[in-house]
């Protein structure tokens, strides 16, 4: 599951460069 937060966590920054809520 950390895996998945993580990837889940990077993916949004890099496209869509959001705040981590």
């Amino acid at each position: 599951q950390l895996a998945f937060n993580n990837l889940t966590g990077v993916i949004p920054k890099r496209l869509f460069q959001v705040p981590k809520y």
